[in-house]
């Protein structure tokens, strides 16, 4: 890294970063600075995953967004000061996870046939390479559309300064075995390709919301209900799948689905399962019992295991959960029991959580936060 490189990172200062003049996969990142002050300063794992996923849009499938490398300065330096004690806390292991993530797709792009990057990574800031000031939604959409909204030289500019800011933390990324990069879109390595992939991706997605509380209109219910409002409103089709008036027996444990993609026990979890196949977004929504999910929800888990050797689409997972304690913590159980699932899929990570805390009887917050978070989270999943 050149001198005039290094010295303009080390002086960056988020709050001097107009991120409200940049794109992302879902909208703009005019809320990223906050967000990464909360990453800075919280030790809390939840809350630091929670927040992490909201800022995560600065990538999607394979495609740097503008925010990028600007982001990842910030997160270098998060992840050096988690580092400073010598030893990884859960907070660092998951930097680090990501941080090698974001270098494969890094290296990826490099491998490329691809435009000469911009001539100094402060050009990425310079007022032609940003969206304009108080940028429309029609203006944001005329990036996606038009082919000339973005230079190829801008382009990999998000990938080229990326890459050189992770080089500060090469050495420690180095220790860890990098994942195979698998869902990077197959299109010339361009923005008018990259962009509009991402596009048309977003406009044909289907969500599948699994609801396990046997109660009729429960918190956790109310959850799924608003992430499908904020799918709908983002023109995607969203279809809620309540497990209470389901026959959902235990799996068997016979593997016969590993070989015929389809489970020999005849009941509703056959035809859930073929809609999860299908499907481009999967959330599963539980109440948290004893601290940990739904016996529903973990049958019904068990019982999509003819998804596994399946080519199935869903790339992006969400956990929605309600109980009556309200500390951050109290969902963890749940959550982990959530993410070892995904992880048995390759093609999928869990995007995103929502928690409801506080709440017993059914529907007795309709104006409790969560409810707009998921709402939110619908719209951009």
């Amino acid at each position: 890294m050149d001198t005039v490189t290094n010295n303009y990172i080390d002086s960056l200062d988020r709050k001097s970063i107009p991120w409200n003049r940049m794109f992302t996969a879902y909208g703009t990142a005019e809320h990223y600075n906050e967000l990464l002050s909360v990453l800075e300063e919280t030790t809390d794992e939840v809350q630091w995953k929670k927040t992490f996923t909201r800022i995560s849009d600065f990538e999607h499938q394979g495609t740097m967004f503008p925010p990028a490398p600007f982001v990842l300065v910030f997160l270098v330096r998060i992840l050096k000061k988690h580092l400073q004690d010598g030893s990884p806390d859960g907070i660092a292991q998951k930097l680090i996870d990501q941080l090698t993530y974001y270098t494969d797709v890094c290296n990826d792009a490099e491998e490329m046939e691809h435009a000469q990057p911009l001539g100094h990574f402060g050009d990425l800031l310079d007022d032609e390479n940003l969206l304009p000031e108080d940028c429309t939604e029609e203006e944001l959409e005329q990036v996606f559309e038009d082919p000339d909204a973005v230079s190829d030289e801008l382009f990999y500019s998000f990938y080229y300064y990326s890459k050189i800011v992770l080089s500060q933390v090469a050495d420690i990324l180095e220790h860890k075995d990098t994942p195979e990069h698998k869902d990077t879109p197959e299109v010339v390595f361009t923005p008018r390709g990259r962009f509009h992939t991402r596009k048309r991706r977003t406009e044909m997605k289907k969500v599948l919301i699994i609801s396990s509380s046997p109660r009729k209109n429960s918190n956790s219910e109310s959850l799924c209900k608003a992430f499908a409002e904020g799918a709908r409103e983002a023109g995607k089709e969203a279809e809620i799948v309540t497990l209470r008036d389901k026959t959902i027996n235990f799996c068997r444990g016979c593997f016969a689905c590993q070989k015929t993609q389809k489970c020999v026990i005849e009941d509703d979890a056959v035809e859930i399962c073929r809609k999860a196949l299908t499907a481009n977004v999967l959330v599963f929504a539980s109440p948290i019992y004893y601290y940990e999910m739904s016996g529903q929800l973990k049958t019904m888990l068990d019982r999509l295991n003819p998804l596994y050797p399946s080519d199935y689409t869903f790339t992006d997972v969400y956990f929605l959960s309600s109980a009556a304690e309200d500390e951050d913590s109290v969902p963890e159980r749940a959550v982990n029991g959530v993410e070892g699932w995904v992880e048995c899929f390759e093609k999928a990570h869990l995007a995103g959580t929502v928690f409801m805390g506080g709440v017993t009887a059914a529907g007795e917050k309709p104006d409790h936060p969560a409810l707009e978070e998921a709402r939110e989270m619908g719209r951009k999943c």
